[in-house]
């Protein structure tokens, strides 16, 4: 067989039975261990590998090899041989490779190059149809837009039942002592969740997390959903054994149940359930919406009403702090996290105690409270606390004196005092 009808016939199996083909192929007639990756260094072969390339020893190689070029690792008995460029890049890793074996290895290669770089052009048009329906179904999430949920759902093939209840679970890592991929985590839950034989529908790339959705468990025999679903334990198991993996800190949102029209309500009360437990100190939690308690009840109302009621709350230092940059609500934000304790608040804002003494009186004078009284205190606290995760989320993006100099409009009582009615 010349070497054109063997690049031909290993096109042909590449696209009948994909890339293991082509890298047992290699393996078997070179004699040697064969990595093939992409050109972000993710092991597409062997399968199953969930690490990267060792980026200290390719890092500085491979950004400099253009197509069908190779280079010869001397220490390491390594040949590195790229194919493609761009976004279609892929690099073949023979391992354990004399230099005096390296002109048969490279002949061997070229013979797969066309059926390997076609295997990656299909993966990269996969990735951008993969992309659009993303940014398609999360503009319905998002913004709750006028896309049709079912014209997505049909032009992209997804198992979605209009009837089903669904609900969100978002993954966000906190934090990383490398660089991890976010495909690998994906790969990694829908692993776990064969495992444990739980069903899973579509992952999404969501911000610097990942976004599932997951169908709706019923009560045995009923048609009732279980209110206890999804259960934490099951996020936790796999949030432990992810991290110790990947090396990494995970949080959990999980919002509650809808059908696909109102999936966006549970898109959003995921936020919530991630955003909010940072904002009170935590990381790494497993946080369903409806364990919120109080904050869940609050946050089931209407953002236009959550809005109006912390202006007519905290309108007034917001406003203040908007025209003389006078610090008074971060002030106010970590008196209240640190109980009043006077000490550790002027610690935490790198300010003197006689500083804050006067910023907190400014605070009750201009609020119209005193911060002595505990309801006074629990009443600010969450209105600061909704506040917070509001502009967290972006739903105080056009409110003024949030983002630029501009005053606040916020109602009063009609003595001029400041409404003290609870959020």
């Amino acid at each position: 067989m010349t070497s054109t009808q063997n690049s031909v016939f290993l096109l042909e199996k590449v696209l009948e039975q994909g890339l293991p083909f082509v890298a047992s192929y290699l393996t078997k007639e070179i004699n040697r261990p064969v990595v093939i990756a992409d050109g972000n260094g993710h092991i597409h072969y062997p399968q199953g590998s969930t690490t990267s390339l060792n980026w200290e020893l390719f890092g500085a190689i491979l950004p400099g090899i253009n197509e069908d070029e190779y280079y010869y690792h001397e220490a390491k008995k390594c040949l590195v041989y790229q194919i493609g460029s761009n976004n279609t890049r892929a690099f073949v890793i023979v391992q354990k490779l004399c230099r005096n074996q390296m002109l048969e290895t490279i002949s061997v290669i070229t013979d797969t190059r066309l059926a390997i770089k076609n295997y990656f052009i299909n993966m990269d048009k996969v990735r951008i149809s993969t992309e659009k329906f993303e940014r398609k179904f999360a503009e319905h999430l998002f913004i709750k837009s006028n896309v049709n949920i079912r014209d997505i759902i049909k032009m992209h093939g997804i198992d979605l039942d209009i009837r089903q209840p669904y609900c969100v679970k978002l993954i966000e890592i906190d934090h990383t002592e490398s660089e991890s991929d976010l495909r690998l985590i994906i790969e990694d839950i829908i692993e776990y969740t064969k495992r444990r034989k739980l069903e899973i529908i579509q992952p999404l790339i969501w911000g610097k997390g990942v976004m599932f959705i997951l169908p709706a468990v019923y009560k045995d025999d009923t048609l009732e959903v279980d209110l206890e679903w999804p259960r934490v334990i099951d996020s936790l198991i796999w949030k432990e054994a992810a991290e110790k993996k990947f090396n990494i800190t995970l949080s959990i949102g999980l919002g509650q149940t809808y059908t696909i029209r109102d999936l966006h309500k549970s898109y959003h009360e995921a936020r919530i359930a991630l955003a909010l437990p940072k904002l009170l100190g935590q990381i790494g939690v497993v946080q369903r919406f409806c364990d919120l308690g109080m904050f869940a009840q609050l946050f089931s109302q209407d953002v236009g009403v959550l809005k109006n009621q912390c202006l007519k709350i905290l309108g007034v230092i917001i406003d203040y702090d908007n025209k003389i940059e006078a610090e008074l609500f971060p002030t106010l934000r970590a008196v209240l996290d640190n109980s009043c304790n006077w000490k550790l608040s002027s610690e935490s804002l790198f300010i003197h105690v006689n500083t804050l003494h006067y910023r907190v009186s400014k605070i009750e004078q201009l609020l119209d409270v005193n911060l002595s009284n505990m309801d006074t205190r629990a009443n600010l606290y969450m209105a600061i606390k909704v506040w917070d995760t509001l502009k967290n989320l972006g739903f105080l993006d056009n409110i003024p004196g949030t983002n630029q100099k501009c005053r606040l409009s916020y109602e009063r009582s009609p003595k001029g005092k400041k409404d003290s009615k609870a959020i």
